[in-house]
Order: C-alpha cells, then structure tokens, then sequence
C-alpha cells in the first residue's frame, strides 16, 4: 500500500513539473507586422506582434518550419505578406516558442460577422 501511494503522489506531481514552452497570442492580421529583415522570396525574418497599442510587443523569428494556414489550408511561407495586407481585419493565431522565440504556426480566418471586411 504504501508503495502505491508513492507511485500515486509521484504521478500527480509529473503534470505540475511540466513547462510551458509556447505560448498563443490571438488577434487580427493587423497585429503582425513584418519587420525590414524579412526575405519575401523565403517568407523567413522577423515580424512584430503587437495586440494593442498599450500591450506588449513580441519580436518573433519565422523560419522555414514556421507553418501557416488560411482558413485550414496551408499556405507557402512565402504568401505570407499578400496574406496580411489582403485581409487586415481577419482573425489571426499565432504560437510561439517562448524560449527561443520562433513562430511554430500563423492561422488565419476568413472575416466573418464579428471582423467585418
């Protein structure tokens, strides 16, 4: 009994150790800038991320592993640009590694009632 209350309190204390790595930010197309080191024929740089004008400012790095997607469907890094100027208003998650601060995944939505075009 004794061993499995070990083994009990041992699994319950592995969830709570666990780190978090990514983090989300959840905003419009608006909220990504791209900064002057972008290459447009790769879609790989930096882009700003600012959800509004008094919240934090991410510095983030795309890379050729960043993956995005409009509405689901994945879409080259390199549309990424024509993507954002297309649609400001349109919803837009982005994640990111908080350590090393690349950009796992950029989805964009269709504007809908809620972001009007």
């Amino acid at each position: 009994m004794k061993k499995i209350l070990s083994i009990l309190l041992l699994l319950i204390a592995i969830p709570s150790q666990a780190e978090i790595i990514s983090r989300n930010l959840i905003g419009t197309a608006a909220d990504i800038i791209i900064i002057q080191n972008y290459q447009a024929e790769t879609g790989m740089g930096e882009v700003l991320v600012q959800l509004c004008p008094s919240c934090t400012s991410y510095k983030l790095i795309l890379t050729s592993k960043t993956k995005i997607s409009r509405d689901s469907a994945p879409i080259q890094l390199a549309m990424l640009k024509t993507y954002l100027d297309e649609k400001r208003n349109a919803p837009m998650r982005l994640q990111f590694n908080i350590n090393t601060k690349q950009v796992v995944s950029i989805a964009l939505r269709r504007n809908n009632k809620e972001y009007p075009e």
